[in-house]
């Protein structure tokens, strides 16, 4: 994924390198949730990145936009990559998602956790946490 956002984006000009930035976001929500100003500090006081030792929360909005702007691009590369990666030859790719609930003890709340989500579910459970599930097939 690095040098493929790297490649998308060593074109454009900014402040930050924006595949550390968004590597950090990503990092961020799988180690240590915070909001992007909360990051800030997670990331100049409590963790090392090569390539980016501080960061501002308005940057990391921006890395957003500009990821936003590349993803048709971004998906096209992924794609490409993990085809040649496994030999693939892929004529046709399905994706589905569907969703699953947890049933959980009562003092259990789902801020336990962020795996698990208060949500509506198909199963008409808004009352219980739920959890969504992907998968992708190819002819």
């Amino acid at each position: 994924m690095d040098t493929i956002l790297e490649e998308i984006f060593k074109e454009r000009k900014h402040e930050i390198n924006l595949e550390r930035a968004i590597f950090a976001m990503v990092a961020n929500r799988a180690l240590a949730p915070s909001s992007k100003l909360g990051m800030e500090e997670w990331i100049s006081e409590d963790v090392y990145l090569p390539g980016l030792s501080s960061v501002h929360c308005h940057q990391l909005y921006r890395a957003m936009d500009e990821l936003l702007d590349a993803q048709s691009l971004l998906e096209d590369r992924v794609f490409d990559n993990v085809s040649n990666l496994f030999n693939l030859e892929v004529d046709l790719l399905y994706f589905d998602t569907t969703s699953s609930y947890f049933e959980v003890a009562p003092d259990e709340t789902p801020e336990d956790d962020d795996f698990r989500l208060q949500g509506y579910s198909k199963d008409k459970r808004p009352d219980l946490v739920q959890t969504v599930i992907g998968l992708a097939v190819y002819t």
